[in-house]
């Protein structure tokens, strides 16, 4: 008798961490009920390994997709982890095809265990070849066992297609390549067959090979492996996958949902015994099977069941440590709250309709509200979502708080949410489609009555539908194709919303996710009946006309325009956060069942909101009554209309004097910041329209608007500016007339922070730009400043000294005369061609006149001098900051992979333009990283080479030789322009407007960092962005400057060093720590000396005022840097950090106005 101890699970699903029982997040507040995560998982094989040492370890697929996990590593994390893992084969699930064969190769190319599958034909798919078996022998104490994998034949209509939608949460862009839309399918060329003909001819493969024990590894489904494991001669286990069935013997642990014993046995003709196991899904359970064999591998007894991955076993500490860093990033993400919920929302909705089915194809009728013609009340009054698609359940645990990864987790495929028509005889049989088949490979409508009852008996709600805007009435007894025994439709051409009887000849539009719209889950009746289909409402681009209506296509290339934009997890996001707290939620609205228990539930149930009969009243508050009683503004019209469009709510638009500055090739640098600022408010506006209501409950919606206008005008405009006119007397003994300005752009925190240059092209327009450029600098980088600037229109090489400390003292007379000096209201800082010398004049100046009586009067300026009240660690600032920052992101997985990076800095290239004080620090920090310098651009010229440059080398000749035309370790740069070279980062550290409309497409960089203030114009930025490629924007990377003069301006106002209180008591405590170590062992260890390693020590002999400075900048730019995601995120901005950036500094402005109150 041999023994088989079979250890297998199914349909992870990206399930790393442990989750609450239903799949969703683990509650924060109590995790004692939290199950599965990977860690749990490797711990309960290795004791399964430990006491049956020969066991074999399988996996039946759909590794893919389900959390935020896959959302951010795709496959890099999981083929990470599943390579811990002693898996001795797998199978490929459909959801490995998620994001095409691009997406899979890699995974199958680096798995170190086989993966079988039998029934895929890849001949016309080269890449994909040679990367899996069709079946494998393995051996256990001298018995072969053969197995052979496959997977749904139908996988081609069921993998959730990337190829029209590849938007990625953290902020990438939306890849508009042109496809055809005849095939949803993933899966590119690959066919796959039918898995009883590829399974039968494997069996008999692997008997020819000495196997007597055969196990098909099966991702199919429990009623798709009935019909294998009935007809499949040679077969003795099936382990199963796809359907999520949990298989068990007894009472499930809490009762969970069962779908059969453990194992299911299945009789074929000649007496053989089939076994089939599955283990449910995300890593709750862990199979294990022990199975008996005769000498000839026939099964005589068996035993086992899922072993549940609760608390009571022990995640694995080496895998605990390797989940780390990506749990840091996942938390960062997911953390974000984004709603509350007191109910609730709950699935599965394979099983009929579901809450939170209803509630996400409510949010996607929402969703188009605001496009409503003005004889409709909306535009699609209609929305339906396939049940496959939302995978977990949302809980009211963790005190209601719904985060981002919930919804994540709910939603993670990120189709985009469409509309299209159908008509109505075509609505009638989709709708009959919904409730026509069981849970099988098969899409079929039954005719023969021995099959109907079957199907009827089975009927578990594969490919059931979610609705909104559909009341239906089915009953199940009735033959498949004519089970719809009432349907009306919700009215949208109509003052007020009711339901109406389906008209057969009308044309309905519908809102949709865009994989059922492509005819997803086998609804390929859609596709093929559909006209005017739009993918969703945010930009055009050209799709290939195959069916439906073509009226768009260009006879010159057979293509049509179509929309495509708003991803389902960004909206049903928004309807949260606009519904929250979300206290009632209908099971039971839309759908109707007669005739039988579906899974033992009854569904004879009313479900219309807010009626007793579901039917009798079809004026139901659904959604349209329900926007009204929530308070939305659909206001009246016209006399007798109840409903107004929601977008003339939210009307914020970019002036009209400065919607071409999206197209110039050279604007105006005012003009620039004022059009990023007015596009960000387009974006926040219905954000801080919906926060200052609930500030204001008192307030009318009239109110609010006309409060939020005036503070958006505010921001927008210079509070203060002053222009300067003084005569100076030069050492001649002539004078001359010398023009100057400062703006305090915003007073909204004081005092205003903002460097004075000294140049010959300074002008009203750039002193403007650069002033309302550090107010918004200052909010993104929480650094509670006003915005400022400062600028004397002189070339300081045309003056002596003594010139320039008259010009800069009486300059400083006047600024103070009129109150744009002083420590508590207007604090200047070095810019072009000034530095620590003209702020100490300024200083003494201030000191030693209006502000003789100023205690904090060193504080009026920074920048200066250490023995002036200076800091340590101001030089360089900016450099430092902006390596600080990048490095954020340069360690981020998530965003490295999807720029085609490898994290870390070792093997990253990198070019500078400007090699000023911003660049020089900057590229030191970098090289010392790991990078490579390989090009450097000044007003000389440029320097190139290949193989690197050394910064601090380079530092070094320039000041020798005062110019870097020479350097004997780079090549003089003979070519166009270096910024133009291939580089991993290219640092445009030098001037405004470097790069623009007609130079961006040259630009080879995959990260731009701006260095420089206003270094690209909005149409580069639109062209890089396009092109991939990631912009960290002034507004944040080049802030190190301003906060370490911030740290500089307290160290004025404290009147004391940084560190001067602690230094002697923090080295004192570390060395007796040490001590007391050394104490605590000497018994066990004799003689033992605990001596601090030369680093340790260092660190330990004391913490510099500049290791403090530094410390401190370092925290403010990661800071930032997350924020920065977190706002990407929160608006859907994809690459445009730019915008997200604003939007951050915007609301934080915002807030301090509306809540300091707008009058005195």
């Amino acid at each position: 008798m041999f023994q088989l101890s079979l250890i297998h699970w199914n349909d992870f699903h990206a399930r790393f961490e442990q989750t609450g029982w239903a799949g969703g997040s683990c509650p924060a507040n109590d995790n004692s009920s939290c199950v599965g995560g990977v860690a749990r998982v490797a711990t309960a094989i290795k004791d399964l390994k430990a006491r049956y040492p020969h066991s074999v370890f399988l996996n039946a697929g759909d590794v893919f997709q389900g959390t935020l996990w896959y959302t951010l590593f795709r496959w890099n994390a999981t083929v990470r982890f599943m390579n811990m893992l002693p898996h001795d084969a797998m199978t490929l699930g459909n959801h490995e095809f998620d994001n095409g064969l691009e997406g899979i190769i890699p995974f199958m190319e680096q798995a170190n265990f086989p993966i079988v599958v039998a029934n895929i034909d890849d001949s016309e798919e080269p890449d994909f070849q040679g990367l899996y078996n069709k079946s494998i022998v393995i051996e256990r104490e001298g018995r072969k066992i053969g197995i052979v994998g496959y997977l749904l034949n139908s996988t081609h209509g069921i993998a959730r297609t990337v190829a029209n939608v590849d938007r990625w949460m953290l902020g990438f862009k939306l890849r508009t390549a042109c496809v055809s839309v005849q095939t949803i399918a993933s899966t590119e060329n690959l066919r796959f067959l039918g898995e009883v003909e590829t399974v039968t001819r494997e069996v008999s493969v692997l008997k020819e090979q000495g196997a007597d024990i055969i196990i098909a590894l099966s991702h199919c489904g429990l009623q798709a492996d009935r019909e294998v494991a009935s007809v499949v001669p040679g077969l003795d286990i099936i382990v199963g996958g796809h359907s999520h069935t949990l298989l068990y013997n007894g009472t499930a642990p809490r009762n969970d949902t069962t779908g059969g014993t453990y194992p299911i046995v299945v009789h074929q003709d000649d007496g053989r015994q089939v076994l089939i196991v599955q283990a449910g899904a995300n890593s709750k359970y862990l199979g294990h099977l022990l199975v008996h064999f005769d000498s000839l591998g026939e099964v005589v007894s068996w035993s086992g069941n899922p072993i549940l991955m609760d608390q009571s076993i022990e995640p694995d500490p080496e895998i605990v440590a390797e989940l780390e860093p990506f749990r840091l990033e996942v938390e960062q993400l997911g953390s974000m709250p984004i709603g509350r919920t007191r109910v609730r929302l709950s699935r599965p909705c394979s099983l009929g309709e579901c809450s939170l089915g209803n509630m996400i194809t409510d949010a996607m009728v929402e969703e188009y509200v605001a496009l409503a013609p003005e004889n409709a009340w909306t535009y699609a009054a209609i929305a339906m979502m396939n049940s496959g698609g939302i995978r977990a359940e949302i809980s009211e645990l963790n005190d209601g708080v719904i985060l981002f990864n919930d919804l994540a987790t709910a939603q993670p495929f990120q189709n985009t949410v469409d509309t299209l028509e159908l008509e109505g005889h075509v609505l009638l049989q989709v709708i009959e489609l919904s409730a026509a088949r069981p849970f099988s490979s098969r899409s079929y409508l039954i005719s023969d009555p021995e099959e109907l009852t079957r199907d009827a008996r089975v009927f578990s709600g594969y490919g059931f539908l979610q609705y909104s805007g559909i009341h239906v009435t089915y009953n199940i007894s009735l033959p498949a194709g004519s089970r719809v025994q009432e349907l009306s439709i919700l009215c949208d051409e109509c003052d007020i919303p009711e339901y109406q009887p389906l008209n057969l000849t009308k044309w309905y539009r519908i809102a949709m996710a865009s994989f059922l719209a492509e005819g997803g889950d086998d609804f390929g009746i859609i596709p093929q009946n559909r006209r005017n289909h739009n993918m969703g409402k945010d930009q055009w681009r050209d799709v290939t006309c195959i069916s439906g209506d073509c009226s768009h296509r260009s006879s010159a290339q057979n293509t049509f325009s179509v929309l495509s934009g708003r991803v389902d997890l960004d909206i049903f996001s928004e309807y949260i956060k606009k519904n929250s707290p979300i206290i009632h939620v209908d099971d039971n609205k839309s759908v109707k069942m007669k005739g039988i228990d579906v899974h033992g539930t009854d569904y004879r149930t009313s479900r219309a909101r807010g009626h007793s009969d579901g039917f009798g009243d079809t004026r139901a508050k659904t959604p349209a009554h329900r926007y009204q009683s929530r308070g939305l503004p659909l206001e009246p019209r016209k006399p007798g209309s109840v409903f107004h469009k929601v977008q003339k709510r939210f009307s914020h638009e970019i002036p009209e004097r400065l919607k071409k500055i999206s197209t110039e090739k050279c604007p105006n640098f005012l003009n620039m910041v004022e059009y990023y600022f007015h596009n960000a408010v387009k974006v926040v506006e219905p954000t801080l329209l919906e926060e200052t209501k609930k500030l204001n409950p008192k307030m009318c919606d009239g109110e609010i608007t006309s409060r939020f206008n005036i503070i958006i005008e505010m921001m927008g405009k210079p509070d203060r500016f002053i222009e300067f006119y003084f005569p100076v007397k030069l050492d001649n003994g002539k004078f001359k007339m010398i023009s100057g300005y400062r703006c305090q752009h915003s007073t909204h925190k004081l005092p205003t922070k903002g460097g004075l240059r000294y140049a010959p092209d300074v002008g009203v327009d750039e002193v403007k730009a650069l002033a309302s450029l550090m107010t918004f600098k200052c909010a993104a980088a929480s650094v509670p400043y006003g915005g400022a600037k400062a600028g004397l229109t002189l070339d300081p090489k045309e003056f002596t000294v003594n010139e320039l400390e008259r010009i800069t003292r009486r300059f400083a007379i006047e600024l103070a005369k009129k109150g744009f000096l002083s420590p508590a209201l207007d604090v200047p800082s070095p810019d072009v061609n000034t530095g620590s010398r003209e702020m100490a004049w300024m200083a003494d100046t201030y000191s030693k006149t209006i502000g003789a009586n100023d205690i904090n009067a060193l504080g009026c300026v920074t920048g200066k001098p250490l023995n002036q009240g200076g800091i340590n660690g101001r030089t360089g600032a900016a450099g430092r900051g902006l390596f600080f920052g990048t490095d954020v992101f340069i360690n981020s997985e998530a965003w490295m992979s999807k720029l085609d990076l490898k994290t870390g800095w070792e093997d990253k290239t990198y070019i500078m333009q400007g090699f000023g004080n911003v660049g020089r620090h900057a590229s030191i920090n970098m090289s010392q990283a790991g990078a490579t310098l390989i090009g450097v651009q000044r007003r000389e010229g440029a320097l190139y080479n290949k193989y690197g440059i050394c910064p601090k080398e380079l530092i070094k000749y320039i000041k020798e030789h005062g110019t870097m035309i020479g350097y004997p370790k780079a090549e003089l740069y003979k070519g166009e322009n270096v910024i133009y070279e291939k580089c991993d980062i290219l640092a445009p550290c030098a001037i405004e407007k470097a790069i623009t409309c007609e130079n961006a497409n040259k630009i080879q960089g995959k990260i731009l960092l701006e260095g420089a203030n206003g270094p690209i114009t909005p149409a580069a930025d639109k062209i890089l962005q396009d092109k991939g490629i990631l912009i960290l924007p002034d507004l944040f990377i080049n802030a190190g400057g301003v906060t370490v003069s911030y740290f500089e301006w307290l160290k004025n106002l404290n009147h004391v060093s940084f560190g001067r209180y602690n230094f002697k008591y923090e080295k004192d405590a570390h060395y007796h720590l040490l001590r007391s170590v050394e104490e605590s062992l000497k018994d066990s260890l004799p003689g033992v000396k605990i001596c601090p390693t030369m680093e340790f020590a260092k660190k330990i002999a004391y913490a510099s005022e500049a290791d403090i400075v530094d410390s401190g900048l370092h925290y403010s730019m990661e800071h930032t840097a997350l924020a920065l995601i977190h706002a990407a995120v929160k608006y859907n901005l994809c690459l445009d950090l730019r915008t997200a950036a604003y939007c951050m500094a915007i609301e934080k402005i915002f807030k301090v106005y509306d809540n300091a109150g707008l009058t005195i």
